[in-house]
């Protein structure tokens, strides 16, 4: 590799960059059309729904399930 070369010019990081791009895209889509059927589903077999505010910032203090906490999405599934 040439040393003056930048390294942000080098078109295989340019192609694996768009790759990881497409893959959170499609986790994205995938987790928004969930929550889109989901929402729709409780709504249309349920008169009434109940909601728990959860502390989410305390909840997220426990390492072991933070991760988990933030991939569940509650927001959007809140405002759908």
């Amino acid at each position: 590799m040439d040393p003056n070369k930048n390294w942000r010019d080098c078109s295989n990081l340019e192609k694996q960059r768009l790759k990881v791009t497409k893959l959170y895209a499609k986790v994205n889509n995938r987790k928004t059309d969930f929550l889109h059927k989901r929402s729709t589903e409780l709504v249309k077999s349920h008169d009434l729904l109940v909601v728990e505010d959860l502390p989410v910032k305390s909840l997220v203090k426990n390492h072991h399930l933070a991760k988990s906490i933030h991939d569940v999405s509650w927001s959007p599934l809140l405002t759908c």
